[in-house]
């Protein structure tokens, strides 16, 4: 993985859980201004049998503080947070094409992400390289 001079890509390990959630947070907060997944989602998620942190997550350090998380939790779907303070330094570009050799390795011939609609950056970056916007997932509210 190419990133910028004093960031280090780190394959995340069950302890990491904590620093994933605040990360995790940060972004859906300043993202959408709401921070919906919850410490226990990510313990459930890394907890799965079928999910494999070697494999199917990775994560980005600036020093000693994570500043970037990805994920392939279900299948041919990715999760990738970039904390508000690091973006615009590579790190999402970066994550993007993890994400595309990940879901390679795990036999996927594609792989999509759920993006926060103000996360501008982000959809600019997807849609440079080639991502669509797919059918809204059938979220109805009252």
């Amino acid at each position: 993985m190419q990133l910028s001079a004093g960031l280090r890509a780190v394959t995340l390990e069950r302890h990491d859980i904590a620093a994933v959630t605040e990360l995790v947070r940060l972004c859906q907060a300043h993202d959408g201004g709401t921070a919906e997944r919850t410490q226990e989602d990510m313990e459930v998620l890394f907890g799965r049998p079928s999910f494999s942190l070697a494999r199917s997550a990775a994560g980005i350090r600036d020093g000693d503080v994570l500043v970037g998380y990805a994920a392939i939790p279900w299948h041919r779907e990715s999760d990738v947070f970039i904390a508000p303070s690091h973006r615009g330094r590579g790190i999402g570009t970066a994550l993007m094409r993890w994400t595309w050799e990940a879901a390679a390795a795990l036999g996927y011939a594609s792989i999509g992400q759920s993006v926060h609609e103000r996360a501008v950056g982000a959809i600019a970056l997807l849609e440079a390289n080639g991502y669509a916007h797919a059918t809204p997932r059938g979220i109805l509210a009252l």
